[in-house]
């Protein structure tokens, strides 16, 4: 990235690391900085699963989520992306109680077996600094039969 700075003419630019633009500003008398700073940031800008529909839709303001799936989803696999890619995204799968997977940003996780009855999955973004964390939810019941209740 190149900033030039011509005569006293006050350059604005922006710049675009890890899924934060920090804005600034400089003149020939120095440089002022403004935004959010960079690893601060531990939310989520999109979290998918191989269930058809859920979640839907995914807002990074919703923490928590729930689906009812029939017995013939026997397995999930979730797909979380933090809005930083410098964060920390890690798995708490119901399956491996008390384990945390680490999951590369992005990328994903599973497929990992379902049970009957609830099974609850955990997100969990650390900002790249350790100093935030956000928690995601998602809920997924399986149900003993196909036919999902209407």
């Amino acid at each position: 990235m190149k900033l030039v700075i011509i005569r006293r003419v006050l350059v604005l630019f922006a710049l675009y690391i890890g899924g934060s633009t920090l804005s600034a500003c400089s003149d020939t008398n120095g440089f002022i900085a403004s935004g959010p700073k960079i690893g601060e940031n531990a939310t989520l800008v999109s979290l998918s699963t191989s269930i058809s529909g859920f979640p839907v839709p995914f807002l990074a303001g919703t923490f928590s989520y729930a689906v009812a799936v029939g017995l013939a989803t026997d397995s999930v696999v979730i797909t979380p992306q933090a809005a930083d890619t410098l964060a920390s995204v890690v798995m708490h799968d119901p399956s491996f109680v008390g384990q945390r997977f680490n999951v590369d940003n992005a990328s994903s996780y599973g497929p990992t077996s379902l049970i009957i009855g609830g099974n609850i999955f955990v997100v969990e973004v650390v900002s790249a600094d350790g100093q935030q964390m956000e928690l995601y939810t998602l809920n997924i019941q399986r149900l003993p039969q196909d036919s999902l209740p209407l």
